[in-house]
C-alpha cells in the first residue's frame, strides 16, 4: 500500500506561480490601459468634430461671428458652449433656462468649457475643481485640456498660420480652407505642434490637410 504524500509547494514553485501571476496582471493592466486611451481619442475625435461643425453651421446661418467667439482667445469655454448650445448646435449642460432667466448649470462638466477626456479626468482628480463654482479655472494645465479653435475672421473662407499659435499647430500648411478649425491636445496638455518634436498620436484635430 502506497503511503499519500503529503508534500507542499517548494518555494521556487511559490515563487514561479507568483511570478506567472504578477506577469498577467501587468499584461491586463497594459491592455485595459490600451481600450481606455482608444476610447478617450475616439471621444475626443467626436467632441472635435462637433465643434467644428457646430462652428460652421453658426456662421453659415448667422453671417457674423458674435463677441463671445472672437473674445474666448480660441478656447472653448462656457460662454462660446452657451452660444452654441442655445443656437442649438452643441449638446451640452452648460447653461440652464429657469423661467426665461439663462445661467450656468454649476452641476455640469461643461460649466468651465468643452474639456478633453483628460481634462475631464483631472477635474474629477481634483476635490477643488469639482466644487468650483468659477466659470473658468485659473489653473493653466486645465486650460490646456479645454478645446481650442480658430475661426475665419475675415470671412473669405480660409485660416492662415499667422497667429504664432496656429502656425505650430499647422506645421508645413499655412493655410486651411474652412470656416473653423478645432483641435484637442493629448494627455499631456501639450500640442506637439507638426514641427521638431513629433506630434502626439493622442492630439485630435478637425482637419485633414492644408495648402502651403
Amino acid at each position: 500500500m502506497k503511503k499519500r504524500s503529503n508534500r507542499g509547494f517548494t518555494l521556487v514553485e511559490m515563487l514561479v506561480v507568483m511570478g506567472l501571476i504578477g506577469l498577467l496582471l501587468a499584461l491586463m493592466t497594459g491592455a485595459l490601459k490600451y481600450v481606455q486611451s482608444t476610447a478617450w481619442q475616439a471621444r475626443s475625435q467626436e467632441l472635435v468634430s462637433n465643434v467644428a461643425t457646430a462652428l460652421t453651421v453658426y456662421i453659415q446661418r448667422e453671417g457674423t461671428w458674435p463677441d463671445e467667439i472672437l473674445s474666448s482667445g480660441g478656447v472653448v469655454n462656457n460662454e462660446v458652449c452657451k452660444v452654441l448650445q442655445q443656437a442649438r448646435l452643441l449638446d451640452v449642460t452648460t447653461v440652464i433656462n429657469t423661467n426665461g432667466v439663462v445661467s450656468i448649470n454649476q452641476n455640469s462638466p461643461e460649466r468651465f468649457g468643452l474639456l478633453s477626456p483628460w481634462g475631464q479626468r483631472l477635474v474629477r482628480q481634483n476635490p477643488k475643481m469639482q466644487a468650483s463654482l468659477g466659470a473658468l479655472p485659473s489653473d493653466t494645465q486645465m486650460v490646456r485640456h479645454m478645446l481650442q479653435f480658430r475661426v475665419d475672421t475675415t470671412l473669405d473662407g480660409k485660416i492662415d498660420s499667422e497667429d504664432a499659435q496656429l502656425g505650430a499647430i499647422l506645421g508645413n500648411a499655412s493655410v486651411i480652407r474652412a470656416s473653423a478649425i478645432v483641435w484637442a491636445c493629448g494627455p499631456n496638455g501639450k500640442e506637439d505642434g507638426n514641427t521638431g518634436a513629433k506630434k502626439s498620436r493622442e492630439n485630435r484635430q478637425s482637419w485633414g490637410g492644408g495648402e502651403k
